[in-house]
């Protein structure tokens, strides 16, 4: 940790590895066999949304969204809004990167709420196990991020689901109206069976995520190539 009083020396390293969470993430859920899920769909509710910390984007996105909550399995844990009390995770993995086959089994698709809303400034978009829990779990998601979380997504491989709903609110600076861009999304959907366009989506996606070689050269070049040139200067 980075102390005030005491600032980082002008030739000491910073290193920043912006897609940390989707390799950490990847290889911690392989190590406990999430990549052996397949869905068994029910599609009992329209989405999914996991949201822990109180942020006030979160408030509005669940008044804004209304009575579709009604249509949504969903947590707010810090607003008391929790999903099952006798839902314990394996010891082998902290309660927040926990995923329940059940959850999104009973679900069609994820509203992904993720930390940053604000447009990032000088950085790629921020993106965490919320966004990667939903692609793990072979979920589409809409994603209520910052400005070009999407487009970050697909430099990185993967695919999004414009088929399914507009994506233009990636490109939306303002959180608000970003806010009602996702909610509008998220009303127009129709709870479905999945055409095959989407099918190939999240399959592709389950499979580009859980990629050991593809994990291996991004750690590779973002992490242990910078160091090891820092180290030989």
């Amino acid at each position: 940790r980075i102390l005030a009083h005491k600032p980082v020396p002008t030739s000491a390293m910073v290193l920043q590895s912006p897609n940390f969470f989707r390799y950490d993430d990847a290889l911690n859920w392989l190590q406990v066999g999430y990549d052996q899920y397949r869905p068994q769909r029910k599609s009992l509710y329209k989405a999914l949304l996991l949201m822990n910390r109180k942020k006030e984007y979160r408030t509005q996105l669940i008044k804004k969204l209304g009575t579709q909550l009604d249509q949504c399995v969903w947590s707010y844990i810090e607003q008391g809004k929790q999903l099952n009390h006798a839902d314990v995770p394996p010891p082998n993995i902290h309660w927040q990167r926990y995923l329940n086959p059940d959850w999104f089994d009973q679900c069609c698709v994820s509203i992904v709420a993720e930390t940053l809303t604000e447009p990032p400034v000088d950085r790629v978009p921020f993106v965490t196990e919320k966004t990667w829990k939903a692609v793990a779990m072979q979920h589409p998601f809409v994603v209520l991020g910052e400005p070009g979380t999407l487009q970050h997504l697909h430099f990185l491989g993967f695919e999004t689901f414009e088929n399914l709903w507009s994506e233009d609110y990636d490109t939306t600076q303002s959180t608000e109206r970003r806010i009602d861009q996702v909610v509008e999304n998220v009303v127009q959907y129709n709870m479905a069976p999945l055409d095959q366009l989407t099918l190939q989506k999240i399959k592709h996606n389950r499979s580009h995520f859980f990629n050991r070689e593809i994990i291996h050269q991004f750690v590779m070049d973002e992490i242990i190539n910078p160091v090891l040139e820092y180290v030989s200067k």
